[in-house]
């Protein structure tokens, strides 16, 4: 079974930080927030 692993940075509190993520893919590396990631925020 393949396996997938990630790196993940927070800064902050939870509602008002944000954070940048990266696949050891190299699929995807990029910022995220509360809002993009629990609403409907970039």
């Amino acid at each position: 079974m393949p396996t997938s692993k990630a790196n993940a940075t927070w800064n902050g509190d939870l509602k008002n930080g944000n954070g940048v993520m990266k696949f050891d893919s190299g699929y995807y590396e990029g910022e995220y927030t509360f809002a993009s990631r629990f609403e409907n925020g970039k």
